[in-house]
């Protein structure tokens, strides 16, 4: 055995209209990992994640599963495809039932399973996924981010050998997304090889265990991370950034201010790293952390995005101060993501938490149980850690400027 769960060997594909989406694409994903492919609009990310579960067929090349090569025939491509999960970017061009329950069953059903069986299994994904309470929702009810979800848990149901997502963080809040993503891990750390594409360079970095540029048809680097994001050339010439963990570890270390071999993958061991080797000017200053709470009701998944990152990237650029996390909470969401999101801070090193909440919506005001739910996970950590709210700061009247600022802006 290769180790390798999924192959491609040459592929080429044009389509009916002349567009040439791969040019001899050569890659290996092996199995148990997570890999990320990495392309531009159009590079054939695609167009060849549709080959590796059977929808296309190639012109040149072949594809090889568990070291087999797949062949064209209705068996075939039938077992090929309930081992090969695939999770389009569109949510809507994959569901297609009336509500979710008859949505997830549809896959069990189709591969023959009793009632029963389906049952069991689409109460497992529902509970997994955290779409019990949607069960009997109708489809096209949904927002964006739990149709994804349920794109998810469609696939999840037929128990596939790996799972292929084709952005699926594309257009979600950051909130959704982390949640997507830790099914994702979840679902990876369970056995399955779990394969997605991005333009987010911060995701691949903190997330892949191997990274893949994709460019114009092409494969045209691939390896673990650190050394992926080394070939600055391949960056310059595709037009990807650093990861900004990435390029701010580096800094630190050029500058003797981060020791060690160690390289940070994500925000938290960054600033782990920094409070353990005692840098910027020889002190821990980073024991301060800001969870950007996102706060609106009807505000747009892009919009709410857009303030909330913006923001973001203000308090960290002029402040100086970690964004261990950024999260969007609404009425319907609950206070589950003001835990995580605190919990996430704390579990990153940070003896100090600010909740900075940003208002989405016009005329909005804080929810009325925020302040004593943030008192309540406080008295939780047994005095470990503070966590106060940005606009109650009377002590660094800076933070609550910069935050309130720039949310008028944004209204």
């Amino acid at each position: 055995m290769s180790g390798y769960i999924l192959e491609a060997d040459g592929i080429e594909y044009r389509y009916p209209d002349g567009t040439w989406a791969l040019k001899g694409v050569t890659c290996a994903v092996k199995e148990g990992k997570k890999v990320a492919f990495l392309g531009c609009n159009g590079a054939g990310k695609s167009t060849l994640f549709m080959h590796f579960n059977g929808l296309l067929q190639p012109q040149k090349g072949l594809v090889r599963f568990a070291g087999e090569k797949v062949t064209y025939d209705r068996h075939t491509l039938a077992e090929l495809r309930r081992q090969v999960g695939l999770v389009f970017q569109d949510p809507d061009s994959q569901l297609f039932s009336a509500n979710v329950w008859e949505e997830i069953s549809f896959g069990p059903l189709n591969l023959g399973l009793t009632a029963e069986e389906t049952r069991s299994r689409v109460q497992e994904v529902l509970h997994a996924t955290g779409l019990w309470h949607l069960r009997d929702r109708p489809v096209h009810a949904l927002s964006l981010g739990q149709k994804k979800l349920v794109t998810v848990a469609d696939i999840l149901a037929m128990r596939p050998v790996v799972l292929i997502a084709d952005e699926p963080t594309a257009y979600l809040d950051p909130a959704t997304a982390s949640r997507i993503m830790d099914l994702l891990d979840r679902v990876n750390r369970e056995g399955t090889t779990v394969v997605i594409s991005t333009h987010d360079v911060d995701l691949a970095y903190a997330w892949a265990d191997h990274i893949f540029m994709l460019d114009a048809g092409v494969v045209s680097c691939g390896g673990p991370p650190p050394q992926f994001f080394s070939d600055r050339e391949m960056l310059e010439a595709t037009g990807f950034p650093l990861p900004w963990v990435l390029e701010v570890s580096s800094h630190l270390k050029l500058t003797g201010q981060l020791r060690g071999e160690t390289v940070p993958r994500t925000r938290g061991e960054l600033i782990n790293a920094i409070r353990h080797n005692g840098a910027v000017k020889g002190e821990c200053t980073m024991e301060r952390a800001i969870v950007i709470l996102g706060h609106g009701s009807r505000a747009s998944v892009g919009d709410a995005n857009k303030v909330v990152m913006n923001i973001a990237e203000m308090v960290r650029t002029q402040l100086h101060v970690p964004i261990l996390e950024v999260a969007f909470m609404n009425r319907k969401s609950g206070l589950q993501t003001l835990h995580e999101a605190i919990a996430k801070a704390v579990e990153a090193g940070a003896r100090e938490v600010i909740v900075a909440p940003v208002f989405i919506t016009k005329g909005q005001h804080l929810r009325e149980d925020i302040p004593q739910e943030i008192s309540a996970v406080q008295a939780a950590y047994g005095g470990r850690v503070q966590v106060k709210l940005a606009s109650h700061l009377g002590e660094d009247p800076r933070l609550a400027q910069v935050v309130m600022d720039r949310i008028r802006e944004a209204l």
